[in-house]
């Protein structure tokens, strides 16, 4: 089957002169369609339906599908990004065969390392749709959790119909015809922790009042030395970067509603240097919070730049720079605190992260090799 699959792509790209004899393009005033829908941040995969609105009756077309920021190519529960529609409205023509309906048609589609969609259709035996205007294919979406709600804008290009005739093509005037889709407000989040690691980054779309049982949550007070100073809150504001804490690990869907009118230009927000992203990001300076054998760290981004995913944090403050920045929190959920003396040579650090030139007996300090201590 996957063979067969495999050739209808193949044969769907070979040009239609094959099958008759090829004619000068004429530009037309007939065009595409796409039927509005809503698709939800984070939500459920949704099918959008392309059609004709035409004057004659076409054997074939083709076309490329860009979708807007935020917005990415899906599958339905069979693996398909996109589909004939055989539903009400189609006009796709169908003959009865052992198996049922069958489509007459050769449909393929190919999605583009851009993120676009090419899609072709044609039949070997020049059989016509079924009327001038109507439904043609479905493609399968979904809206990233950080996509910015609002109407945002379908373009399809590279526009071709075909009549059965001597294989007359007709490009729609202009050569791009456009839909929209609508991005809602209600956005849900995935969140996830590895217990090995215990923290993790995020920044949200949208406020969230209270966290779940096992989450602590640090907003960046700045970086002192090579450490990390964080503030513990209890409810985390939109577009806000936080370190998480989940000393078990976790993982959830968190939801909430967006506003648009907060999204941030540019699509990062930084504060005291710990900058969130809401679209992938190649950052190539900063650290990132990473485990490389020894629990989570901020490592300093090498030669090769990082694909930083959506909703994740990393540190761009260069105070430290060429520096594996080590994450304290305060003393919550810090184990094996040791009691032991300061050596001479030793930088210790205070739980807001400020240097100690002078450790008091019976204190908390922090330093590099031991993490966490009482000074005698």
């Amino acid at each position: 089957m996957k063979g067969f699959i495999r050739w209808v792509g193949l044969l769907s790209w070979f040009s239609l002169p094959m099958f008759g004899q090829s004619s000068t393009p004429l530009t037309t005033t007939d065009h595409f369609t796409i039927e509005p829908v809503t698709v939800q941040p984070g939500g459920e995969t949704v099918g959008f339906v392309v059609g004709v609105e035409g004057s004659r009756l076409y054997t074939a077309y083709n076309m490329e599908i860009e979708l807007p920021e935020g917005v990415t190519l899906s599958k339905d529960e069979y693996g398909n990004q996109a589909v004939m529609s055989l539903d009400e409205g189609s006009i796709n023509p169908v003959q009865q065969s052992a198996y049922g309906p069958m489509p007459m048609h050769l449909f393929s589609y190919l999605e583009q390392s851009t993120g676009n969609l090419r899609v072709a259709c044609f039949s070997s035996t020049n059989a016509d749709f079924t009327a001038e205007s109507g439904n043609l294919f479905i493609v399968y979406v979904k809206a990233s959790p950080y996509a910015c709600p609002g109407e945002k804008q379908i373009r399809m290009f590279g526009l071709n119909l075909t009549v059965a005739e001597n294989a007359q093509k007709y490009i729609p005037e202009g050569d791009e015809n456009f839909g929209t889709i609508n991005v809602g407000t209600e956005a849900t989040v995935p969140v996830s922790i590895a217990a090995e690691n215990a923290y993790g980054t995020c920044i949200l779309p949208f406020d969230m009042v209270s966290l779940p049982d096992g989450v602590e949550a640090y907003r960046s007070a700045g970086i002192s030395g090579d450490v990390l100073r964080l503030e513990q809150v209890a409810s985390l504001e939109a577009y806000t970067p936080y370190v998480l804490y989940a000393p078990n690990g976790y993982s959830g869907n968190w939801t909430g509603t967006v506003d648009a009118s907060e999204y941030p230009a540019g699509g990062s927000v930084t504060v005291n240097g710990l900058t969130g992203v809401l679209t992938t990001k190649e950052v190539d300076e900063g650290f990132i919070l990473q485990n490389q054998g020894s629990g989570a760290r901020f490592y300093a981004v090498g030669d090769v730049a990082f694909s930083l995913p959506a909703g994740r944090c990393y540190l761009s403050d260069p105070a430290a720079a060429n520096v594996n920045v080590l994450m304290w929190d305060n003393v919550t959920g810090i184990s094996n605190v040791q009691r032991t003396e300061v050596q001479a040579d030793e930088v210790v650090y205070d739980l807001l992260g400020r240097r100690v030139v002078q450790p008091q007996p019976g204190h908390l300090y922090l330093s590099r090799s031991r993490k966490v201590f009482i000074q005698e």
